[in-house]
């Protein structure tokens, strides 16, 4: 009976200590995407640098002991993951004179600042679709006299919104690149008005799906089909 009982206890503590490490598993994991889905807290040199850095950043302001603030605040996290895949740095601030100072007077707001610029959100903060495409269009993206950059999310966004999609495909450290670009640049605002959406992007894993060999190259999507450009 002894080594039988000893067997049974054996075999209930090793299934105890499975439990517990479940369980233990499970916590981490519930943290870390917990961690992931909360928009950091940034101060006013923190959001200066970031601004300075950044092409895309998008700013919650807030007050301290504010119940719609934090409503907002929780909805808006539901979306921090995506603005992140589309390249827009999502942060958070309670800082009431550096907010007046980009124009903020009521709380909360969101600003979007694009090439340093800021844009302020008017439409329901509660509307998460409704934010995340102010954050992501392609009229947000813009940037005076540039071809924008892209990532893949993004362009596939533009590629299912829009019939007409010129992308210029390029690499660092290309001199060919850099005045095919220039050159490019001259007739961005000709091709805006033919309703073609022209963007740049370097991704070297989607140029090789492409085949498209050296660069710079440009491709041309008509209603989703790329064409690449041989010329």
């Amino acid at each position: 009976m002894r080594p039988m009982m000893a067997a049974q206890q054996q075999q209930g503590a090793l299934c105890l200590l499975l439990v517990l490490l479940t369980a233990a598993c499970s916590g981490v994991q519930g943290a870390k995407e917990s961690a992931k889905d909360v928009i950091e807290e940034v101060n006013a040199k923190q959001l200066e640098n970031l601004v300075l850095d950044s092409d895309y950043v998008a700013v919650f302001w807030y007050k301290r002991s504010c119940k719609d603030c934090d409503k907002v605040l929780e909805e808006l996290e539901h979306i921090d993951d995506d603005t992140d895949r589309f390249g827009v740095q999502f942060v958070k601030v309670a800082d009431k004179k550096l907010a007046k100072s980009y124009g903020v007077k009521v709380f909360p707001s969101l600003s979007f600042f694009r090439n340093k610029e800021p844009m302020h959100y008017e439409g329901d903060l509660m509307d998460e679709a409704g934010v995340l495409e102010f954050l992501t269009s392609l009229e947000a993206m813009e940037l005076p006299d540039q071809i924008e950059e892209v990532n893949a999310k993004i362009l596939d966004k533009i590629v299912e919104e829009q019939d007409y999609v010129a992308v210029l495909f390029y690499k660092n450290e290309c001199r060919r690149c850099v005045k095919v670009l220039g050159e490019l640049e001259n007739i961005d605002d000709d091709a805006d008005q033919l309703g073609i959406a022209f963007v740049k992007i370097n991704d070297p894993d989607l140029a090789d799906e492409y085949s498209l060999g050296s660069l710079p190259a440009l491709v041309y999507y008509r209603k989703r089909i790329p064409v690449v450009y041989d010329g």
